[in-house]
């Protein structure tokens, strides 16, 4: 009975995950199974109720009014069991904070919750590994490690509509240019001195894209001197040299605190960058977000 009772649980997670995503691939990378065993799967179930459940259309699937059902009733009662079972386990974990940043912001974020006088004593920060494209716009992946209770709290750069988790924007950045004091050829910066200049720029590539795709505008053209792979390390090197960086204000004034690097607007019009704070409304310790929020603050001022 015990058995029957988990393939059954299995069954309706699979089946839910399926009409939420649409996607045999994305259901695969949520369940950490391959695609083929997910199609198996949902060949067994279809035998078993007698629907096709979800019809191909295209690249997509779209879910039968049985499927529908079945995983709008199920997904409340799966999101309970997760519940549960995290608060079985909240003793051995309470003291860890699983919490995603941007690369970009991660020294600068930290930084100011260290700073933080609401710090808990004896809490760890672990940093989440996610893709750039996680971050930038709604791939499903973080609600997904939110819903799943494998991350607390996310800072991400685009709001979420979706009712089972706060979305508070915390910050929001306009882009400096950042040079070292006593620049040679900087008074003023306009368009063509940024280009006739050599930059240093962030390692990934596709972060790189990504930051130029939420400002709205594209500076692929300028003359990359260097490539780094962290904020820090780009403000030293460009106290060190003639290089410029461009970066989000919130980090350039903070570095400008602890480098003899000069601020000046960035020579385009573009958009701000907003964070967005993200944690899921069942979240057993709110007061961690609060903190978080408090120090992503804190960074505007």
């Amino acid at each position: 009975m015990n058995r029957l009772r988990s393939q059954n649980l299995q069954q309706l997670e699979l089946l839910t995950l399926l009409v939420r995503t649409g996607s045999l691939t994305e259901t695969a990378k949520a369940l950490n199974i391959s695609v083929p065993a997910v199609s198996q799967a949902l060949d067994k179930l279809r035998e078993q109720v007698g629907d096709p459940l979800l019809i191909r259309d295209g690249r997509n699937m779209t879910p039968t009014a049985t499927a529908t059902r079945v995983a709008n009733t199920a997904e409340p009662h799966l999101d309970a069991l997760t519940d549960l079972h995290r608060s079985l386990v909240a003793d051995a974990t309470s003291n860890t904070l699983n919490i995603a940043i941007s690369t970009a912001y991660e020294a600068l974020v930290l930084g100011a919750l260290i700073e933080c006088d609401r710090r808990p004593k004896g809490l760890t920060v672990h940093c989440a590994e996610l893709e750039t494209d996680d971050f930038i716009t709604d791939t499903g992946r973080v609600t997904e490690l939110l819903a799943k209770r494998q991350l607390d709290i996310a800072l991400v750069f685009y709001p979420l509509e979706d009712p089972r988790f706060h979305c508070i924007p915390v910050l929001e950045d306009c882009i400096r240019v950042i040079h070292r004091q006593g620049h040679p050829r900087i008074e003023e910066l306009n368009a063509d001195i940024y280009y006739g200049e050599e930059h240093v720029v962030w390692k990934l590539a596709v972060f790189r894209k990504a930051w130029q795709q939420l400002v709205g505008i594209n500076v692929e053209g300028r003359h990359i001197a260097a490539i780094i792979s962290d904020s820090l390390s780009m403000g030293n090197l460009v106290s060190k040299s003639d290089l410029l960086a461009s970066m989000p204000d919130s980090l350039a004034r903070k570095l400008s605190k602890a480098l003899p690097i000069e601020l000046k607007p960035f020579p385009f019009p573009h958009r701000p960058i907003t964070t967005y704070l993200v944690y899921h409304k069942a979240y057993s310790r709110p007061e961690l977000a609060e903190w978080v929020q408090d120090a992503c603050e804190t960074l505007a001022r």
